[in-house]
């Protein structure tokens, strides 16, 4: 993949995630892209097909902290949609049961299951625990499962409207309610095997009717578990592939910051001398270009210092070449910590530089490099060789073309400053000083 490509993914981290994907990650959990993070690929992800649910406990739980907020905004809309059907319940009751007592039970009974459902919504609103989240749950369909056949114990509502209000309610434990798989079996099965129990005790049915009556409760409850198993089972699913799309995004910016890491290793290379650490004469000549280029645009002054070390073929003919190489590197740090940020100091090769003084006159030039002239020279007094600088100092012209123009006439200051007993600065044009001193 090339680096383009790579970067490319970078700034579009989900350009590559099928649709269907991208779809499930934002209504499973819209904050995913922040949990993921969180996740790690050594989980065991072995899944248990009974229980719809990871084997390992831990994982499980990854997955729960993750999923946790689509499912309590699932949760918030079921209750709502329950809740408002209530109010509607209460109404119709009125006008059916106020002959008699039936209606007060109804209310009482439907207030109860009305102010534990505004209860149950306050609580999963808040709670970030998938554990309280579950029992908070399992408490609020317990107690409305229970006042619900309690209902039809007092009411002895008709048997075919019981029945379809508890296959539905049986229904909606395994489809809309986020229950666990065995948490739904539970309360849908002890919700059916309690209206079986009223349905022989209370109402007077016949033998092939309450056969039917549990083929109804069973057929319910079948046809929910599978469907919850499935839906459960695709979740964890897709969770997974999320995770391992996490891992590869990862990985994929982990290769991406090593190749700009390299790129950027590779161009200083290039740009770099490697002994001293200037700027090699290639990218010196591009920088005195745009100097160059700028300062004729802008109309602003530019200076170029040339500098030579005196006498340096015998520093390495008498010391080695190990100790010019050192002389060189201790040379190169004095320039770099006595020129200003934008200065550009370049190794033109062998103990040849040249800096370029952006924006600088001709005066402030020489003033510069008569401070490194004398630092070279204190900063060397100490050695045995005692290394001195000679340095040629120009100003940009308006005739001035090219960064060479400059270096030729530096160039020859430098030469006139060796001609002068060395360890000198000579500029051109002459300074006033200068040719006073002359």
């Amino acid at each position: 993949m090339s680096l383009q490509n790579l970067q490319r993914c970078r700034r579009q981290p989900d350009a590559h995630l099928p649709d269907i994907q991208l779809h499930c990650y934002n209504l499973i959990c819209p904050d995913a892209t922040l949990t993921m993070n969180h996740i790690t690929s050594d989980l065991d992800t072995t899944l248990d097909y009974r229980k719809a649910e990871f084997a390992n406990p831990a994982t499980e739980s990854r997955f729960r902290q993750w999923s946790q907020k689509g499912t309590v905004t699932q949760t918030r809309l079921t209750l709502l949609i329950t809740l408002s059907l209530l109010i509607v319940y209460i109404v119709s009751d009125y006008f059916m049961l106020r002959a008699d007592n039936g209606f007060v039970y109804s209310l009482v009974i439907r207030t109860i299951i009305f102010i534990g459902g505004l209860i149950t919504l306050a609580v999963i609103s808040v709670t970030h625990s998938p554990a309280l989240f579950d029992r908070i749950i399992f408490i609020f369909q317990a107690l409305a499962g229970g006042l619900l056949l309690f209902i039809f114990t007092v009411l002895k509502t008709d048997i075919v409207a019981a029945s379809l209000a508890v296959v539905l309610v049986a229904i909606s434990m395994y489809l809309l309610m986020p229950n666990r798989l065995i948490v739904a079996n539970l309360l849908s099965l002890s919700l059916s095997v309690g209206f079986f129990i009223l349905a022989v005790t209370i109402y007077d049915l016949g033998q092939l009717l309450l056969l039917q009556l549990a083929m109804i409760m069973l057929g319910a409850n079948l046809i929910g578990a599978i469907f919850c198993a499935r839906f459960h089972l695709i979740k964890r699913k897709e969770f997974l592939e999320l995770m391992r799309e996490r891992s590869a995004r990862e990985a994929l910016q982990e290769e991406i910051a090593k190749r700009l890491k390299l790129e950027k290793k590779l161009l200083h290379q290039t740009r770099t001398d490697e002994l001293t650490g200037a700027t090699n004469r290639r990218y010196f000549m591009q920088l005195g270009e745009e100097e160059i280029n700028r300062s004729h645009r802008y109309g602003r002054h530019m200076s170029l210092l040339m500098l030579d070390l005196d006498h340096f073929k015998e520093i390495n003919d008498q010391y080695g070449h190990s100790i010019g190489d050192e002389a060189l590197v201790r040379f190169s740090q004095l320039c770099r910590s006595t020129l200003r940020k934008p200065d550009i100091f370049g190794r033109l090769g062998g103990e040849e530089f040249a800096i370029i003084i952006p924006e600088e006159s001709l005066e402030g030039a020489m003033r510069t490099a008569e401070r490194l002239r004398l630092r070279v020279e204190e900063d060397f007094a100490t050695t045995d060789y005692k290394l001195t600088v000679s340095i040629g100092v120009t100003e940009l012209d308006i005739q001035d073309s090219t960064i060479g123009d400059l270096l030729r006439r530096a160039d020859n200051m430098m030469y006139k400053a060796k001609h002068h007993g060395r360890n000198c600065v000579i500029a051109f044009p002459p300074l006033a000083s200068q040719e006073s001193t002359s």
